[in-house]
């Protein structure tokens, strides 16, 4: 019980009342037993002794331990600042992870916010797609300071230099984002010439999202014949690019007059704005959303021949997941390391259980190599 204390992120109550049921006490042993208020007071100082002083900005060290994975080797990648004293970016990938990252032809890169640590804006995880149309696993955990261009691009050409040192590239052939804004700019001027795609998880989510701050929550919930005609724009990304213009005037004439601003909302940030038509369209596309990662108790088998799992539900899964276990909102900047580094080691036991499974497929049936790109 000390040990999972001295080195997890789970609150010493749950450790206490999971241990104590797997110990399985004789009643004599359960009488004699420290409660739990006397046991977490000593393992909470206990704790502290070990966890470094919390930081009160952005400028603060990191000890050794903290930039190396479970098995002591390097995991803190990147360390800048990219103003004076402030906007620092840290990224957390091990070797392993950067040979994935750099061999993978499709990443997918999505923000979370929930579990980002104090001082910093968002935690942004980059996933990387290993064996085909197989596995994809999470490769890198980025702090980041903001939204902005420039520092998504900093990130970019932090990973490309990393790419260079170990005399690889940083070239995916696909990119699968949401729809940032200041993102969508650098991934076209970073990566020239790979097919940059978004997330059809992420647009249906876009509009809701306009629906409740257009004050039609009310209606969407309670009048069905609204909510029908809000639904019509969805399908529009299912659709065949050269029909979606169509579709969508023949909507504006059918819609009724309340939805008119969702129409012009629609109009100007998806069909002739901001977001290209081609990057929200999912017509026979393989990969419709960036949801492409593991879920909680799952392995990450997106093999077609098992039908383990969808290929599209799962990074936002992967996100649940790492919400979950950080057991708190914006958790200090130790948990959320000591978190990650856990995080490494399930990597780690994915990627041998994958590439073992992977390996007996083709034993089985040879003709499967182009599937899962095995090597």
């Amino acid at each position: 019980m000390k040990e999972r204390i001295l080195t997890e992120t789970t609150p010493i109550t749950k450790i206490y009342d999971e241990e104590i049921v797997k110990a399985k006490l004789s009643k004599a042993a359960a009488a004699i037993l420290p409660t739990v208020i006397e046991y977490r007071s000593n393992m909470s100082k206990a704790r502290r002794k070990i966890t470094p002083v919390m930081p009160s900005s952005v400028i603060f060290d990191i000890p050794e331990s903290y930039q190396q994975t479970l098995s002591n080797e390097r995991f803190l990648l990147v360390d800048l600042f990219m103003t004076r004293g402030k906007d620092r970016i840290l990224v957390f990938s091990s070797d392993q992870q950067l040979e994935l990252l750099f061999e993978s032809e499709t990443i997918f890169m999505d923000g979370t916010f929930h579990t980002t640590p104090p001082n910093f804006k968002q935690v942004y995880l980059i996933h990387a797609q290993k064996f085909g149309q197989g596995t994809c696993l999470p490769v890198a955990f980025c702090l980041l300071p903001n939204k902005s261009g420039k520092t998504y691009t900093e990130l970019v050409e932090q990973l490309k230099e990393k790419a260079n040192t170990m005399r690889k590239q940083f070239k995916p052939k696909r990119i699968i984002t949401d729809y940032e804004p200041t993102l969508l700019p650098v991934v076209g001027q970073e990566f020239p010439t790979a097919v940059h795609s978004g997330c059809m998880f992420h647009f249906n989510q876009a509009i809701h999202r306009k629906i409740t701050d257009l004050g039609l929550a009310n209606d969407y919930l309670h009048n069905g014949s609204i909510r029908d005609q809000c639904r019509q724009l969805m399908p529009l990304s299912l659709m065949p690019i050269t029909e979606i213009d169509n579709q969508f005037q023949r909507l504006q004439t059918i819609m009724a007059t309340s939805l008119s601003d969702l129409l012009v909302y629609f109009q100007h940030q998806w069909m002739y704005g901001v977001v290209p038509m081609h990057m929200w369209n999912f017509h026979n596309v393989k990969h419709r959303t960036n949801n492409t990662s593991e879920g909680k108790n799952s392995l990450i088998f997106n093999l077609p021949h098992l039908e383990a799992l969808s290929r599209i539900n799962r990074i936002l899964a992967y996100n649940l997941r790492f919400a979950t276990r950080l057991a708190r909102k914006h958790p200090n900047i130790w948990s959320f390391i000591q978190l990650i580094k856990s995080e490494h080691v399930r990597f780690q036991h994915i990627s041998i259980q994958t590439f073992c499974l992977v390996k007996f497929l083709l034993l089985v049936d040879p003709d499967l190599q182009n599937d899962y790109d095995y090597h």
